[in-house]
């Protein structure tokens, strides 16, 4: 059922003033990804927004038919469908301010009326900017910065804590998300190695790609998503790759391990 990000007050806190015009608006994050829903309904609340979330689209319908929300925050890929194709083919666009969240590239001309796209990792400068816009109706596709580059940290806590407005321990919680979700992970990995990949596999490789961006693992980000572009292509996953993917993960466990035992 749809939960309200009340129940994770306290994770997170981004110590923003709250700009009075949006004080007690409502917002329906639909997003599977436990990492990023975190972060985001958190973020959302702390700028004085009542978040709902919910986790596929028949939890997504649930709630709107028991709320009216003033925008939506919608994942491409879900469980039970795809957020762009929902969103084409039903008429919340036409009242309700709604974004598209994708790790890849949406072209402005695929974008439904009235629907506007931004680029996982959420940039939340850009994330504002869409906030603080009129609602003049307009689609508006937001691309990402520069990729990272070829050698990359583990853990890089600069690119990370600009997110949580300078609070380190946000940042250690949710990669304390992120550790248990890495120790679990070796079923999934396993399929990645079948051909083609099972396509649980491939969304799992897809919210580990966003995750990493959200908690600072580099490396891991850069790695998952060059092995994520390649098997969607069709390509199949090499043994260097997929071992690359794996060393990174252990490696990433044995560094946030470290940090968590050191702070």
């Amino acid at each position: 059922m749809p939960w309200k990000a009340g129940n994770l007050a306290g994770i997170l806190v981004f110590g923003h003033a709250v700009p009075a015009h949006m004080i007690n608006r409502h917002c329906l994050i639909i997003d599977d990804d436990a990492i990023a829903t975190t972060f985001l309904s958190e973020w959302m609340s702390a700028h004085g927004w009542q978040v709902v979330c919910a986790r596929t689209l028949a939890e997504a319908a649930r709630a709107l038919a028991a709320s009216r929300f003033d925008i939506a925050l919608v994942d491409r890929r879900l469980p039970d469908g795809d957020g762009l194709v929902w969103l084409a083919t039903n008429a919340l666009a036409s009242t309700t301010r709604c974004l598209v969240t994708s790790g890849e590239t949406i072209d402005a001309g695929d974008l439904p009326a009235n629907v506007a796209c931004l680029r996982k990792p959420l940039d939340v400068d850009r994330l504002q900017a869409w906030l603080a816009q009129s609602d003049t109706g307009a689609s508006t596709a937001i691309t990402e910065g520069a990729a990272a580059p070829e050698v990359a940290p583990l853990l890089d806590d600069s690119l990370a804590v600009t997110r949580y407005g300078g609070n380190i321990q946000a940042l250690r919680s949710l990669r304390a998300m992120l550790l248990s979700e890495l120790r679990d992970s070796g079923p999934w990995r396993s399929q990645l190695r079948k051909a083609p990949p099972a396509n649980t596999a491939l969304d799992a490789l897809h919210r580990l790609r966003a995750a990493s961006a959200l908690t600072g693992c580099v490396r891991l980000g850069q790695v998952s998503e060059t092995l994520e572009a390649d098997l969607r292509r069709g390509l199949p996953g090499d043994t260097r790759s997929l071992q690359r993917l794996d060393d990174t993960i252990d490696a990433t466990i044995a560094a946030i391990t470290a940090v968590t035992c050191g702070s």
